[in-house]
């Protein structure tokens, strides 16, 4: 059901120029953002809302709990065109506009599908479609498979069109999921994930259009899961079945066992424990019993050859896994140009606050698609939940004892700050409000002494999105420190971008800088000093130039570039 709520005159805005102030929403936990950050989705388990920020108009659409209630797509589910994608309320890949779902048409309707990313166009649609039911049987196809949609002239999606994918996982064995997460702008590369057989290994899968209009996959990146790329025997299978005795009985003999089995226990209950359970096969024939004990002789030679061949594919497994590094689930981003996904890897810790004795821990880490390499980063237990078109990530920490807190990653910077200190850096008065809305006391517990006691200040500003620009930021926390408030609020706050390194350039200097791998720096003209800033600011290269080729030594990554000469200096960002 749906319902159209207007926020209070305070809180709406509308102007030529979108700028968006300083928000609280209770009761919404934001899960999304659109890249002009006018649109915002919050998602709970009973209330799908849309919220326009320029006017504070708010739509709901109400569900009946986290299996009947729609949802978000978990790539970039916003195009320019008002479209939204994810799942109807039915459990189908759906997409609103104006108002209303609308139901895409899937191969296997009966199975849960989900849109999970559209172009900024709107012209293709990415997602999974459901090949069977959710269960844990064996069956020969990944319940999930990747699919696109494509805009048709009438305005209308066409049917999904299913991407072609790996059949085996990297152990060989039918996956579990394969996935379409996240799609580029040109609608020509999605990202998605393999989750493998055993459901402990998840790998980055991507797919390209080609030139002939044909898709293809890559599953380069099974590397992390498989990092010595070990070759897997053939999958045993399932354990064969045993011949079943009462097979081999007739209808009168069965019964004659039933009524022995019934006279068993009656003497049970009658005190008469040395009563003998019937055997089966003493109500065969001597012709049966031969039959059934042949089968049972042939079940045992082959359920040894399936043992011997079961024992050897999980040793190779064990050892194949020692150093395997896993992605988190459902949790692919792409920057618009298709040219960089971005994911979490998750790493186990000790952590004598656990039950368990461990926690997981996090890092993000960064999938080149040109080159297929990859960079995980140092763990700061940051779960990564976007990222930018110029490679800015925003993210969270959470520890099993502490409250979400969002966390900044500018542009090749390899270490992230908390979302306070980006608007310390950036904003003043922002930076003060904040720091009032989104830091609090709360009541924790000491393990060790059982007692509670307050900490003060404590960062709460929660789970981080941003537009693509990072003009507007959307957090959402659940309230730890407020008893009579809600269960959770959403903050939209304003942004400034990226960091931008060095500002401002003294005087545009008649000399050209380009950029090489490995942190060569040309330079053309006459420079009397070279320094080279990383994206926060710091000095991380600083010379005289020796001549016109400098081996800055720098790793891959995005720098500012500060070339003095003595007309001025030229600053220009460049990327090793």
């Amino acid at each position: 059901m749906k319902k159209i709520l207007l926020l209070s005159a305070t809180a709406m805005m509308a102007s030529a120029a979108f700028a968006v102030e300083p928000q609280i929403y209770d009761e919404l936990y934001s899960v999304g953002i659109s890249p002009d950050g006018k649109t915002m989705v919050s998602a709970t388990e009973t209330t799908f809302t849309i919220v326009n920020l320029e006017t504070g108009q708010k739509t709901e659409f109400e569900g009946n709990g986290t299996v009947d209630s729609y949802s978000l797509g978990q790539g970039n589910a916003f195009s320019s065109a008002g479209v939204i994608v994810g799942s109807g309320i039915d459990g189908r890949a759906a997409y609103y506009q104006e108002g209303e779902w609308v139901d895409l048409n899937t191969p296997h309707p009966e199975f849960t599908s989900c849109a999970e990313g559209i172009t900024a166009d709107g012209t293709r649609i990415c997602g999974n479609v459901g090949m069977a039911k959710m269960s844990i049987d064996d069956i020969p196809t990944p319940m999930q498979v990747p699919a696109v949609w494509d805009l048709k002239s009438d305005g209308t999606y066409g049917d999904a069109v299913v991407l072609p994918y790996p059949e085996k996982d990297f152990s060989g064995r039918v996956p579990t999921y394969v996935t379409a997460m996240a799609i580029s702008d040109d609608g020509k590369t999605v990202v998605g994930q393999v989750y493998d057989y055993s459901g402990g290994y998840i790998s980055l899968i991507f797919y390209t259009l080609g030139d002939d209009n044909q898709w293809s996959y890559n599953t380069e990146f099974n590397r992390l899961v498989n990092p010595d790329n070990v070759t897997f025997p053939e999958d045993p299978g399932e354990c064969p079945a045993g011949p079943d005795a009462n097979d081999y009985l007739t209808e009168e003999q069965r019964a004659a066992y039933q009524a022995a089995v019934d006279a068993y226990y009656e003497e049970i209950a009658a005190g008469n424990y040395d009563a003998q359970y019937p055997e089966m096969t003493d109500f065969m024939s001597p012709e049966q019993k031969a039959a059934y004990e042949a089968a049972l002789a042939a079940y045992q030679v082959a359920q040894e050859e399936w043992q011997a061949k079961f024992t050897a594919y999980y040793t190779v497994f064990e050892q194949a896994t020692v150093n395997a590094k896993s992605i988190v689930f459902n949790n692919v981003k792409l920057t618009p140009d298709g040219k960089t996904a971005v994911s979490t890897i998750m790493n186990q810790i000790d952590d004598p606050t656990s039950w368990l004795g461990f926690s997981n821990s996090y890092a993000p880490v960064v999938f080149n698609i040109e080159d297929n390499t990859v960079d995980i980063y140092p763990d700061e237990n940051v779960a990564v939940a976007c990222v930018t078109a110029d490679g800015s990530m925003v993210g969270f920490q959470e520890g099993s004892m502490s409250p979400r807190r969002a966390m900044v990653y500018a542009p090749g910077a390899r270490t992230p700050v908390t979302l306070v200190e980006y608007y310390e850096q950036k904003n003043a008065e922002t930076a003060d409000w904040v720091k009032a809305n989104l830091c609090h006391d709360i009541e924790m517990y000491d393990m060790e002494t059982g007692e509670t006691y307050i900490e003060e200040n404590v960062d709460c500003t929660g789970s981080p999105l941003v537009n693509s620009d990072f003009s507007v930021v959307v957090t959402a926390a659940q309230n730890l420190w407020d008893p009579a408030g809600a269960n959770f609020y959403t903050y939209v706050i304003p942004a400034y971008g990226a960091y931008n390194g060095i500002q401002g350039v003294a005087i545009d200097a008649d000399v050209n800088v380009k950029a090489f791998r490995g942190g060569r720096i040309l330079i053309s003209g006459n420079a009397s000093r070279v320094t080279v800033y990383d994206m926060e600011g710091r000095v991380a290269y600083d010379a005289v130039p020796a001549g016109s080729m400098i081996e800055t030594g720098l790793a891959q990554g995005t720098y500012i570039v500060k070339v003095q000469t003595a007309d001025g200096a030229k600053t220009v960002k460049a990327m090793f």
